[in-house]
């Protein structure tokens, strides 16, 4: 499996998200838990995830706090705690290896700040003087000279 490296020169061509594990260089993501069951269905990936890819991963994120908690009677999922206080919890549910470290990846690739919804649109008390714009507008394009 493959896990997600964050090179500078490749930074810029990476979409905005990835970029944004860090602030002032410091990764915002301090802590991952991984919770399974012993027993579970659902949690064959999980167990197979520990045994065959967690070494990889601790020795690849050596600064990363990384913790497995056995869950009985619960579906599998991860934990991340980010460095200002906020835990993210994402499903791992009947997942392969791959899938849980696509998981890991979008965790380390987050702030972990909520999402804010944007109450209502923004409006102005003076209006363009060109006008509004339309789809169904016309173009007037003049010739120079």
């Amino acid at each position: 499996l493959e896990l997600c490296t964050f090179h500078p020169a490749a930074r810029a061509r990476t979409h905005k998200k990835h970029a944004n594990m860090s602030i002032r260089g410091v990764l915002q993501l301090s802590k991952l838990t991984l919770n399974y069951c012993r027993v579970g269905g659902s949690s064959r990936g999980m167990r197979q995830f520990i045994e065959e890819e967690l070494p990889k991963l601790k020795e690849t994120l050596p600064t990363l706090e990384i913790n497995v908690a056995q869950k009985n009677g619960h579906h599998p999922f991860v934990v991340g705690e980010y460095v200002h206080g906020n835990v993210k919890e994402v499903t791992c549910r009947n997942e392969d290896p791959r899938e849980i470290m696509r998981q890991i990846n979008f965790l380390r690739g987050q702030y972990g700040m909520p999402v804010k919804k944007i109450a209502h649109r923004q409006r102005t008390r003076r209006p363009s003087i060109q006008g509004g714009w339309s789809p169904e507008g016309e173009i007037n394009v003049t010739p120079v000279p």
